[in-house]
């Protein structure tokens, strides 16, 4: 995944005013592997604060200065206005993004496709009206949660439904949904598996039953909780469906290649073929 910055960023008087780690908030919030090309997307606190190491405090202050004013009181008032805030539903519109980032009607029905992701944030509509070109392909009604992005996966979670039925039938009891393992179950990592599962979504894959979650997330936390997060960060740049942790780094003592994980992921039925755009990457 490549996001363009444009040269003129540095030169521009509105950016030239920021504070250095304003100017790393604002590139972060452009670059990071889990913005969207539309420029609004889920991005809780705790996850930038992991990836940029600037503190908390500072964040609330940074925040502030990026932000517009608005009618909703969701966030606070300054003259920026580069980029909005939604700290109910943890979402963040950098409001020109998709300007440079996304253009044509490729774009405008994927940045449609992803307001549903969104849990109905108030920056929704103002995302709309600022790009009205983008309203044609959104949903009549925008609902909370993930809903059935087409009818492949509507079929699928019909099927899981069917096959939940059948297992209370026989007397299995109704499978719940999993329980984080308490090294995991912070929101960074609830970020990054969320990026999974649009992953997944997005190259047709079929939704991971509550089993399968479950012991993905102990063979993730036995990496660690920010080795995990890389790990699935890793395995989303590379176009993998399962998950393999980043032998390449420094911190492996395995000596595995990133070859080497391709060769396992092909094995293990767990590389799709990849799609245009990943071919492009």
């Amino acid at each position: 995944m490549y996001r363009t910055i444009d040269a003129c960023f540095w030169t521009d008087p509105t950016v030239r005013k920021l504070s250095k780690d304003g100017k790393l908030l604002l590139l972060y919030l452009i670059s990071n592997p889990h913005s969207h090309v539309g420029g609004i997307y889920y991005l809780p606190t705790d996850l930038v604060t992991l990836e940029t190491g600037i503190s908390r405090s500072k964040l609330d202050n940074l925040y502030d200065t990026l932000s517009i004013p608005h009618r909703y009181p969701i966030d606070r008032v300054s003259s920026a206005g580069i980029a909005r805030f939604d700290p109910v539903n943890s979402v963040v519109w950098v409001k020109n993004m998709m300007r440079y980032q996304g253009r044509g009607e490729k774009a405008h029905r994927a940045a449609a496709h992803h307001l549903d992701t969104l849990h109905n944030s108030p920056l929704i509509q103002d995302f709309l009206n600022y790009y009205p070109e983008v309203r044609p392909y959104v949903n009549d009604t925008l609902s909370i949660g993930y809903p059935a992005q087409d009818r492949v996966a509507t079929q699928e979670q019909e099927q899981e439904q069917e096959q939940e039925q059948e297992q209370e039938q026989r007397g299995g009891g109704k499978v719940g949904d999993p329980t984080l393992p308490p090294v995991l179950d912070t929101d960074a990592f609830r970020a990054a598996w969320s990026e999974y599962e649009a992953h997944r979504r997005d190259n047709k894959l079929k939704k991971l039953k509550p089993r399968s979650v479950e012991l993905k997330w102990k063979e993730l936390q036995e990496l660690g909780h920010d080795a995990a997060i890389i790990a699935i960060q890793h395995s989303i740049a590379n176009g993998w469906s399962g998950i393999f942790p980043d032998r390449g780094g420094s911190g492996s003592g395995t000596g595995q290649s990133a070859a080497d994980a391709r060769r396992a992921a092909k094995a293990a039925g767990e590389f799709p073929e990849p799609d245009v755009q990943a071919r492009r990457l």
